[in-house]
């Protein structure tokens, strides 16, 4: 994946409030409104660590890990999916609320993950 596969990429969230999706924009410029008032939602998915394809039980067994940890700590989160412009490839996430970087950064870790997205107001 290169730089610009991220910054393209769409997070589709499945919020109490409804699906939401989002969609690149002007780096620094906000259309519509964030849920969560105000705290940061970081997207993390434990598909394909390290960056290398994983077959499809393997990704579903540690993207269940991954939801596990987080419910384990009673953090807020929702489910997400991730994936290029054409939705061809989509990677399931986890919508996280409340962590600071680092800690999302750690999570990430923990899961093999080379990035996660961090989105805030």
């Amino acid at each position: 994946m290169s730089w610009d596969d991220y910054t393209q990429a769409i997070l589709r969230l499945e919020l109490p409030e409804g699906e939401m999706e989002v969609v690149p924009g002007a780096f620094g410029r906000l259309s519509g409104t964030i849920p969560g008032n105000g705290r940061p939602f970081h997207i993390i998915t434990a598909h394909n660590p390290g960056g290398h394809p994983s077959s499809p039980e393997d990704n579903v067994l540690a993207q269940s890990r991954l939801i596990a940890r987080v419910a384990e700590t009673a953090m807020e989160h929702y489910p997400a999916e991730r994936g290029n412009r054409a939705w061809e490839h989509v990677e399931p996430s986890l919508a996280v609320v409340g962590l600071d970087r680092e800690q999302a950064c750690a999570l990430g870790r923990e899961f093999g993950q080379d990035a996660i997205f961090e989105w805030s107001p």
